[in-house]
């Protein structure tokens, strides 16, 4: 009876989560066509040594990731990427999740670099990069992760190298955003205490996206125990790019 459940659960929540987002999408864009909150580009200037790339407002790039979200669950509560996405969860492949969660989280962290005062394009490339490059770690933990037996707990993987090198390329992007808030705190320009608050907030959210992976991958489960963590990847997907989109928005007021 759970087996015939689960698939229409995970279906239900992907619809859920991709109306709650896509309706905050079009409303905190309603919001900006109409020009309430401040007027100001919320980012400081792209810049290449001494000349400006591009200047965008930081709540665009919020705005994005809420589509982005929503598109992809919706779609993904379509039938053929539904079925695709189940043989996928019986071998214990999660293809479909690692592709959002790359585009995302990358996009995330580019902008919470930019929140904290970081321009130089060479990295912020180098934020965006890392952080894909983490994702397709977790892409090679499962391919070298032993079979699956049945519908049966799988055994422990033969090493979990794969994800240690993930979080330890990960981690990066976090410690050069941590060292710019100490220098530039340091020449007391640092970002406002808000930044601060909402920054901690995405790194712990980028933590918890990390537990959760790990959890998974030491305790491989297929067919219906195994959309736990696809369960658990949309609800902290949601959550996450509506707290930073909405700590962003409110701040600008």
């Amino acid at each position: 009876m759970a087996d015939s459940r689960s698939p229409s659960r995970l279906r239900i929540l992907l619809i859920g989560a991709g109306a709650a987002l896509g309706a905050q999408a079009i409303f905190l864009f309603a919001v900006l066509a109409l020009g309430r909150g401040a007027t100001a580009p919320a980012l400081r200037p792209v810049t290449f040594e001494a000349n400006i790339l591009l200047q965008v407002d930081i709540r665009v790039g919020a705005v994005v990731v809420l589509a982005l979200l929503a598109v992809s669950f919706l779609l993904l509560a379509t039938q053929p990427l539904g079925e695709r996405s189940a043989r996928g969860l019986a071998l214990h492949r999660h293809d479909v999740r690692w592709i959002i969660f790359s585009l995302t989280s990358s996009i995330t962290t580019f902008l919470v670099a930019q929140l904290n005062g970081i321009t130089a394009i060479g990295t912020l490339v180098l934020i965006y990069a890392a952080t894909s490059t983490m994702t397709l770690f977790s892409v090679v933990q499962e391919r070298m992760s032993p079979p699956l037996q049945g519908s049966s707990p799988s055994p422990v993987p033969r090493s979990t190298l794969a994800l240690a090198f993930g979080a330890a390329i990960g981690i990066v992007p976090w410690g050069i955003i941590a060292f710019q808030e100490i220098a530039s705190g340091i020449a007391g320009d640092g970002p406002s205490l808000t930044v601060r608050i909402l920054t901690i907030a995405m790194l712990a959210f980028a933590c918890a996206f990390a537990v959760t992976n790990w959890r998974e991958q030491r305790h491989r489960l297929d067919g219906v125990r195994g959309q736990r963590g696809e369960h658990t990847f949309i609800v902290l997907s949601t959550v996450a790019a509506s707290v930073f989109a909405w700590a962003l928005f409110l701040s600008t007021f």
